[in-house]
């Protein structure tokens, strides 16, 4: 088996040596530089949405009439998490953000009351439908406000 030989031993100055050692780190500093530079956040194109198109119909409806003062919400600021009960239907949204990717994210709880049903829903930021719930989230934390005028 054949030595490794330095690169003394191959004929190259320590001063070359030192400069192309040189060379490569600024190459890698670089490419650190500019990859830290162009990472971007996942953003889906227009319209994908990560509810289904019905049941972000009924949040967009809820919504509505949320705003409208037709419901009040209950509101748990130390958990980030608003329940509405209703005879038909409950449905509780808890709001977290995500520190490793980094967005905020929403789960959806939705109580079927006459069937006795649970079903779960899930979203990100890098949905387009995450608007639609953070507004939702709002308006509802904001129906049991106290408002001095």
């Amino acid at each position: 088996m054949e030595k490794l030989k330095s690169p003394s031993e191959k004929g190259f100055s320590r001063r070359q040596t030192l400069r192309s050692k040189s060379r490569s780190e600024s190459f890698f500093t670089t490419i650190l530089k500019t990859s830290k530079k162009t990472s971007k956040r996942l953003t889906r194109p227009e319209g994908v949405n990560m509810l289904p198109p019905r049941f972000l119909d009924f949040i967009k409806a809820l919504t509505a009439r949320t705003e409208r003062g037709e419901f009040s919400w209950s509101y748990d600021d130390n958990n980030s998490f608003v329940k509405l009960k209703e005879n038909d239907f409950s449905l509780s949204l808890r709001y977290s953000f995500n520190a490793d990717e980094k967005y905020a994210e929403y789960v959806i709880y939705y109580i079927d009351e006459i069937g006795n049903k649970e079903h779960r829903f899930y979203t990100n930021q890098t949905w387009n439908d995450c608007d639609f719930i953070r507004r939702l989230f709002d308006a509802a934390q904001a129906s049991e406000m106290r408002l001095p005028f």
